[in-house]
């Protein structure tokens, strides 16, 4: 009877594990976007064109999925996420080592279990509703081609930022077959200047861990090794703005080329 249970476990174990270890290529860059459903329901009633407690709940819900999963860089706009992951040397391993299947699942439950609890800190009136995140992944063949997802994503928050600038003002049958110049153009006959509006919500955030010297605290001073050190490096996660990326040349090199620079000049100092 337990040689047929055993039996019986491994043929089903075998089945799942012939989808479930289905992996990325850790050696070639990794791609995330993280998506919220039906994010159009979910958000009637709030402020439009944009809220800035959802705007702020999402760059959270980044920076916690960066700091946890160590992605290299992160950027959210609107209801979305992107993260990518590589290698800067053969020692690293990727995140779960690219299991596809252990990527989506982890990705999508981080991500819905902390915008909810963001939620219900800063947006009340939404405490009765549950948010869900889906994810995709998927490999890249280089650098440069991770740098025009960023683009993509970018250029469509751009595009979506002006056209919900514009709703909130005028009627769908004003704006139809409208492009975004001539949205801008309209808003400013009102007295609306896109210039005005803040930049998470024209044109997204970006987040990524970033080393900080820290003064070393006479506490810490009392572990062993480190009774004559001044300072240490610590880790933090820090949100920016870029200009937009599909004017920048060698976009590769600009967004990615400080990870290798870091790890070319990594030294002996203690890092918490």
């Amino acid at each position: 009877m337990d040689k047929k249970v055993d039996t019986l476990g491994d043929r089903v174990k075998n089945l799942e594990m012939a989808q479930a270890s289905l992996c990325l290529d850790e050696d070639s860059p990794i791609c995330v976007r993280i998506d919220g459903k039906s994010f159009h329901t979910y958000t009637k009633g709030l402020v439009r064109p944009f809220d800035k407690r959802l705007s702020q709940a999402m760059i959270d819900t980044t920076n916690f999925l960066v700091e946890q999963t160590h992605a290299k860089l992160g950027y959210t706009q609107s209801d979305e996420i992107s993260l990518v992951y590589f290698k800067t040397d053969d020692k690293q391993q990727s995140f779960f080592g690219g299991r596809i299947q252990k990527l989506t699942s982890v990705l999508a439950s981080i991500t819905t279990a902390k915008f909810n609890s963001e939620i219900l800190k800063n947006l009340t009136e939404k405490s009765d509703q549950f948010a869900i995140f889906d994810c995709r992944v998927w490999n890249v063949p280089t650098l440069q081609d991770a740098a025009e997802v960023f683009i993509w994503r970018q250029e469509d928050a751009i595009k979506n930022a002006i056209s919900m600038a514009a709703q909130a003002h005028y009627s769908h049958t004003l704006l139809q077959g409208k492009n975004s110049a001539t949205k801008i153009k309209m808003l400013a006959e009102i007295g609306v200047s896109w210039d005005d509006y803040p930049e998470f919500f024209k044109s997204g955030t970006y987040s990524k861990r970033n080393l900080v010297v820290t003064p070393m605290s006479e506490e810490l001073k009392k572990f062993p090794g480190n009774e004559n050190k001044e300072s240490y490096l610590r880790t933090e996660i820090i949100n920016f703005h870029y200009p937009r990326l599909n004017k920048i040349d060698n976009i590769d090199n600009f967004l990615f080329q400080e990870y290798f620079n870091k790890e070319n000049s990594k030294t002996n100092k203690k890092t918490f």
